[in-house]
């Protein structure tokens, strides 16, 4: 008979019709033969193999992707920052970094490593790092202080103060940079000069004066 040669595949039911056959296919096979499986027109992603189970195909993923198709990636959650681009290496991800940017995740950026000082406020630009800084500072790390170009007389020592920079002055001077001692007001008498020792003032007083201001 016509199905005596077994024609049909698949596991598929042979009938015979007249001078013919027919085969009657199991659920999810089609064909003349039965031939047409569940998988002939199912495609699995990044290497994944199809498997017929039952009536349906589905895709045995390599490991690191999911999904019925194989299609979650390890880069379908973007791991990488916003500086990295994520791309595929075997079974896993990599990041390829944007310029001044590395780490596993480019997660290291210009800024991480805090290069701005004295309080300024770090900012990533263009692969490089830029420093706001406070009032008062300057340079590109804000390394530059108030007090750079302040100078105190007499042995004044220099404090930053807020935005500013101000003078100590050592006793016996005084002024915004200690310039002003005890000789500025001329303390001496009948053209006594005046001079400072330490911290306090001596005159010496022309021919015929004495005290301590030629008085």
């Amino acid at each position: 008979t016509p199905c005596s040669s077994n024609p049909c595949e698949n596991s598929g039911s042979c009938f015979n019709a007249d001078s013919s056959y027919v085969c009657a296919c199991p659920k999810g096979y089609s064909g003349k033969l039965c031939e047409v499986n569940p998988c002939d027109s199912f495609s699995c992603e990044n290497g994944g193999t199809q498997t017929v189970s039952g009536s349906t195909c589905q895709c045995a993923c390599r490991s690191g992707f999911s999904g019925s198709y194989c299609e979650v990636t390890p880069c379908s959650n973007q791991p990488c920052s916003l500086k990295g681009t994520c791309y595929i290496s075997g079974d896993n991800f990599k990041c390829n970094c944007s310029d001044g940017y590395s780490g596993e995740l480019c997660e290291v950026t210009p800024c991480s490593s805090s290069p701005c000082v004295n309080s300024g406020s770090c900012l990533n630009v263009n692969g490089s790092y830029f420093c706001v800084c406070s009032v008062g500072y300057s340079g590109k790390r804000c390394e530059v202080d108030p007090c750079n170009d302040f100078l105190c007389d007499n042995g004044g020592t220099r404090i930053v103060s807020g935005t500013t920079c101000q003078c100590t002055c050592r006793n016996g001077y005084s002024g915004s940079s200690c310039a002003v001692t005890q000789c500025t007001s001329n303390p001496c008498l009948h053209n006594g000069s005046c001079s400072m020792d330490s911290s306090n003032f001596s005159c010496i007083c022309p021919t015929g004066y004495s005290g301590k201001r030629c008085e």
